[in-house]
This record gives C-alpha cells, structure tokens and sequence, in this order.
C-alpha cells in the first residue's frame, strides 16, 4: 500500500487519526491482502505527517499517527507473513504476523470500541511462553506496559477503549 494520504483530514495531528492509521493499515494488510504499507509523509510541513515540521524546518513534533504506524513496523519483523486470525467482536481488530526463519510472533490488536474489552486470546499452532505488550492509547504512545505469560496455549490482555495494542515474542 503506497500513495494514501489524508491530506485536508479534519482529525490530522489528534489521537483520533491515531486510529483511523491502525485501522487503514489493518485493512489493507488483512482485507486488502498487501504485503508491504508504506508511508508517504514521513516528514511534512503540516501534521497529516508522521513527524511535522515547522514552515522554516528549525523545530519538529511528532504526530500521534507516527505511534499507530509504530504499533506495526516496530514489531513485525522483516520477512514475516500474515496468518489468518479473527474475533467474535466487530470492534476488535485483530491481525497475526510470524516470522518463519526467526520464530517471531506479533499480533496487533485494535479497540475501536467505547468500552474497554477482556479479551482471551487462543494460540492454534503457535508455540510461545510470553509475549511483551505494547500500547497506544490517549496517554500511552507504543509504550511497554508488561509482559504476559501464556498458560494452556491461552493468554488475556485488557484493551482499554479506542487503543492499539502489540503482543510480541521478538
């Protein structure tokens, strides 16, 4: 995925596009099928960038999109693939990435929910004893929050309303 852009995007520069990045990389990479997501403003002079910078290029802020783009690049290792994954939940997004050669597993989760969601998390033909979680939410950006131990190839995380959320082995 390639050339997409917001551009006049009411929400640029708020958490809200936040979820609207996770989301459209979420659907491209699962119901799109793509392989690879690129983002074309990496730099820009207004905030639809991930990284904005000011008209006279002295001073930079980054955007709250750069962290839902984080929640994906960071994580999912070169050379993995997507494997099929889904939830009994419309408001939760789901996908799952491994990496063959390394053993890397990452799932990306995404609450578009107004309420927060238990969620338990069923591993078919994974093997993995933990996994470290990541969030982006209205107050967390891609932070570390903890580990979580997977017990009877099972594991639960809270997600709280309208977050990101990385588990990964790697």
């Amino acid at each position: 995925m390639t050339e997409y852009s917001y551009l006049d995007f009411p929400e640029a520069g708020t958490y809200n596009e936040d979820l609207y990045t996770a989301q459209h990389i979420h659907n491209a990479l699962v119901h799109g099928n793509a392989s690879v997501y690129l983002v074309w403003e990496l730099l820009w002079y207004r905030e639809t960038g991930l990284i904005s910078i000011s008209g006279e290029g002295d001073s930079y802020k980054i955007t709250p999109k750069y962290y839902a783009v984080k929640q994906f690049f960071r994580f999912i290792s070169s050379g993995s693939i997507r494997v099929d994954a889904s939830s009994n939940r419309p408001q939760i997004l789901v996908s799952v990435y491994i990496n063959e050669e390394s053993g890397d597993i990452t799932l990306v989760m995404i609450n578009r929910g107004s309420k927060d969601a238990d969620v338990k998390i069923f591993l078919r033909n994974l093997t993995a004893s933990s996994f470290k979680q990541y969030r982006t939410s209205k107050t967390e950006k891609c932070e570390h929050i903890g580990d979580i131990a997977v017990k009877d190839n099972s594991l639960e995380v809270l997600l709280p309303s309208d977050s990101i959320t990385t588990l990964t082995t790697s």
